[in-house]
């Protein structure tokens, strides 16, 4: 049975009008290039099919377009970048986390997973997802108690 989460109010946003766009661009304390327009303006004419084109299925109207595009977009976000520095609300840059690896309580080394297996921990009760080659997974269950069918090699 499906489960319900409940239902939420769409409600339709009015596009901004040019006069409240230009309010927005006032509202900025960094400057803004006077080429750097509110939307987005290719270099040249493109019909609304290749706008919904490029919108639906990313198919370029013609070639360029996506760079010039990606420059529009990214030259707002140096802008909106500035500004939030300028507010006091600098953007905060974190550094990716760096997955520590499991290692072999015996040997210290690194455990090299190959393959997924999911199994329940009878002593937690708790579902995990490893990934070390078959053997070893076999011989960990085993050691545990556990049924080693859980591997999908169940002898008959």
């Amino acid at each position: 049975m499906a489960t319900d989460y409940g239902h939420s109010e769409v409600v339709f946003d009015e596009p901004m009008t040019d006069e409240e766009e230009e309010r927005n661009r006032a509202s900025y304390t960094v400057p803004i290039p006077d080429s750097l327009t509110n939307s987005f303006e290719p270099s040249q004419p493109i019909t609304d099919k290749q706008f919904l084109d490029w919108e639906i299925r990313h198919i370029e109207p013609y070639p360029g377009y996506a760079e010039e595009y990606a420059a529009w977009q990214d030259a707002w976000e140096e802008i909106d970048r500035a500004q939030a520095e300028a507010d006091g609300n600098p953007y905060n840059y974190v550094d990716n986390m760096k997955l520590q690896p499991e290692f072999d309580p015996q040997t210290g080394e690194p455990i090299d997973y190959e393959e997924p297996v999911i199994f329940q921990n009878a002593e937690t009760n708790k579902v995990e997802v490893h990934l070390p080659a078959e053997d070893a997974v076999k011989a960990d269950a085993e050691a545990r108690g556990e049924d080693t069918s859980i591997t999908g090699d169940e002898e008959e």
